[in-house]
């Protein structure tokens, strides 16, 4: 029989993994205290204009931050440049009790030659061109993000950008926050304050849909799955950003032509519909429709096939239940992208 020191010893090595496991608990369930909390909203459009319908929402949904994309990073000439400055004409009354955070999209192609040094310029530019822009719309800011679809090649550079960029913020007391994809997930973390888990375009909206449950391209559980596994392990607090809109794309056959931004379905003498959210086309109709910092124009012919996408309440929700499993403390607060 197993002697009474042995128990002993078992026992004590027992209550010792137990505690290990509930500090180790404990340590997860704070391990977003750095994101913020409460609710934000992404505002990415060509200017800051807020409507009554934009100041409705944001009162409905007890906005308290507004994530304003200020201008793009592109690569023009074989160098970084910015590009689709965000028009500020006056702060709309709803905005002065809410914080705005300025974002910059820097587009991947612009960090393929970025060195060390080209590195440290881009920063210094990045930030002074944001103080400047807030600080002649008397904008009151304490946080910067940085929106970029990095890979593991453009990983080293794009991470040189933010240790420049999270520096300068530091020392005049600012925080860095940035944008992380899915399957960035799967890579190192990046050098920042906290992270926005991009939980949206997910699929690929260039295919027609197929089979009696096609995927949804804005999200599909399907398609997240195998990324969210890695959220316990995760180590950069996180808050997460949830679509709250609606693709209108429109197809000729199995070929993808463009998304109907705008466009009124309920025209009889150009659409009839045939689905919930799917359409036919009947007539031919030419559309000039705003897409980002400009206009395209799209022709919709006879015959040709529109699928309204949108996440439902009912599947945020089923993925917030995921997310409270796995990592509850992430569930502080959450974004809106309109």
């Amino acid at each position: 029989m197993m002697g009474q020191k042995h128990i002993k010893a078992i026992l004590r090595c027992f209550i010792y993994i137990i505690s290990i496991c509930l500090c180790c608990a404990c340590q997860r369930s704070g391990q977003d205290a750095a994101a913020p909390s409460g609710q934000g909203l992404y505002f990415w459009r060509t200017a800051l204009d807020i409507s009554a319908a934009d100041s409705a929402y944001m009162t409905t949904h007890h906005v308290a931050r507004l994530y304003v994309r200020f201008f793009d990073v592109v690569e023009r000439n074989g160098a970084p440049m910015p590009q689709g400055t965000i028009r500020i004409d006056s702060l709309h009354s709803t905005l002065k009790h809410r914080e705005i955070i300025p974002v910059v999209y820097i587009d991947v192609e612009s960090l393929r030659d970025l060195d060390d040094d080209a590195a440290g310029v881009l920063a210094e530019r990045l930030v002074t061109r944001v103080q400047q822009m807030c600080q002649t719309h008397h904008i009151a800011w304490h946080e910067l993000q940085l929106d970029c679809d990095w890979t593991a090649k453009t990983q080293d550079r794009y991470f040189a950008l933010l240790r420049d960029v999270r520096a300068r913020l530091k020392a005049d007391g600012y925080r860095l926050s940035v944008t992380v994809r899915l399957h960035q997930l799967a890579m190192p973390e990046p050098d920042c304050d906290y992270g926005v888990l991009m939980l949206y375009n997910t699929g690929d909206f260039t295919r027609a849909p197929e089979g009696a449950h096609p995927r949804n391209p804005i999200f599909d559980m399907r398609d997240a799955a195998p990324y969210l596994r890695h959220l316990a392990h995760y180590d950069l607090p996180l808050t997460p950003a949830l679509a709250d809109f609606s693709w209108p794309l429109l197809y000729r056959g199995d070929s993808f032509e463009g998304i109907l931004y705008g466009v009124d379905f309920q025209q009889s003498s150009v659409f009839r519909r045939v689905a919930d959210d799917a359409y036919r086309a009947i007539s031919v109709q030419e559309y000039v429709l705003s897409v980002g910092t400009g206009e395209v124009s799209l022709r919709v012919l006879p015959g040709d096939q529109v699928k309204v996408w949108r996440v439902s309440e009912q599947q945020r929700e089923a993925l917030l239940d995921a997310i409270r499993r796995l990592r509850p403390s992430m569930l502080r607060g959450k974004i809106l992208f309109r």
